[in-house]
């Protein structure tokens, strides 16, 4: 998009357009959906880069160094380029992102600069946890209170940050995103056996285990399916480790690890998908459910952050509490009873995801944002 002094731009802080994950694929597809030409928008990476990603939480002192080098770089930026007049960050809801969204949030206010906090993930415990803390609740307040607008991916999202000092006006709800040019239409699969997908960031808290579990009680019982788990390890172990809990339980044959698949591959293999499972401890509204309801999967999944407002119909999908693998294997079941009736659904689940989470209808929503904070006043007259 071209760069014009005399059009006004909003500067995104988020990952390098290299990393994986959610957020990574949101904003990679924002930035090729965006036909906008007002306001303009920029990226600014900010946080651990791609190439960093599994010694992250391993240098402590190296990432602290970054970010003073990243904030450095946004007041530098911000300084140089008056056109930039909304920063909008996208931390999620944990102690690193915030602290390191919440400086770069007072870097903006001290340049005189509107800010809009999109809040990507959400955890329980930390809720739980600023809710108990009157001095927590007091510096959230200082820096996200103040800022001029607010983005979460669930209504239930909204209650904890009007406790903490959020104006209600000033909070929007929005959803995640997909690409309706990539997602295919679904493969018919009569006569194969049902085909189970897990496609995520691989990691216990996305409740892999559990699913494990129930795939080798079904398989205990007789029942015929496959099980593929797509996505990289959030660990550079924990690949290796469920694979030998796979052997351990009996799956040889039936689940496989694929590894990590993206673009016109993600979407064929959830095309050629028949059912969808995503037990997560906690979310905050995963890109990957709409993809697989765009692809006409049946979902299975638990009932945190936004997927409850994403699968709110029983031809979409089945929603189980969460760490509960005798729940989940009873959702599972009926699922490969019904294979039939949940083939038959397949079109319905498709159009209804087309018509409420394709790029262009979150990206016009996020725009008409933008819109309302250039309109308000400048914070220099605030």
């Amino acid at each position: 998009m071209t760069r014009s002094p005399d059009v006004p731009a909003v500067l995104i802080a988020t990952k390098d357009a290299e990393s994986r994950g959610g957020v990574a694929g949101y904003y990679r597809l924002f930035f090729e959906r965006y036909a906008h030409s007002s306001p303009r928008i920029l990226r600014f990476e900010i946080g651990s880069r791609s190439k960093d990603y599994y010694r992250r939480t391993s240098r402590p002192v190296a990432y602290a160094l970054d970010l003073l080098r990243d904030l450095w770089r946004l007041g530098a930026l911000l300084r140089r380029d008056r056109s930039i007049r909304v920063v909008h960050v996208n931390p999620s809801l944990i102690p690193v992102p915030l602290l390191r969204d919440g400086l770069a949030i007072l870097v903006a206010r001290l340049l005189r600069r509107r800010t809009l906090v999109f809040y990507r993930g959400w955890d329980e415990s930390e809720v739980a946890r600023i809710d108990r803390s009157s001095v927590l609740r007091t510096l959230f307040r200082a820096v996200f209170g103040h800022a001029d607008h607010s983005i979460v991916l669930s209504e239930g999202f909204v209650p904890p940050l009007l406790r903490w000092g959020v104006p209600s006006g000033s909070i929007s709800v929005s959803k995640t995103m997909f690409d309706g040019r990539l997602v295919q239409m679904p493969v018919d699969r009569t006569g194969q056996p049902p085909r189970i997908v897990f496609l995520s960031r691989v990691s216990p808290l996305k409740g892999v285990g559990e699913l494990l579990q129930a795939a080798a009680a079904l398989h205990r019982e007789g029942h015929q399916f496959s099980l593929d788990i797509y996505g990289h390890g959030a660990t550079d172990t924990i690949i290796a480790e469920l694979e030998a809990m796979a052997h351990r339980e009996g799956l040889d044959g039936i689940c496989r690890f694929p590894g990590f698949v993206d673009g016109p591959d993600k979407y064929a293999a959830l095309a050629d998908t028949d059912i969808f499972a995503l037990p997560s401890y906690q979310e905050g509204c995963p890109n990957a459910v709409t993809e697989a309801l765009a692809s006409g999967a049946f979902v299975v999944s638990t009932r945190v952050g936004a997927i409850p407002e994403l699968v709110t119909q029983d031809y979409q999908g089945s929603l189980v509490e969460p760490r509960d693998s005798q729940a989940l294997t009873e959702a599972l079941r009926s699922a490969l009873e019904n294979i039939d009736a949940i083939r038959g659904g397949a079109l319905r689940r498709r159009a209804a995801a087309l018509e409420s989470f394709e790029a262009d209808i979150i990206i016009k929503q996020v725009h008409q944002i933008y819109g309302t904070l250039l309109e308000s006043p400048s914070p220099a007259n605030q």
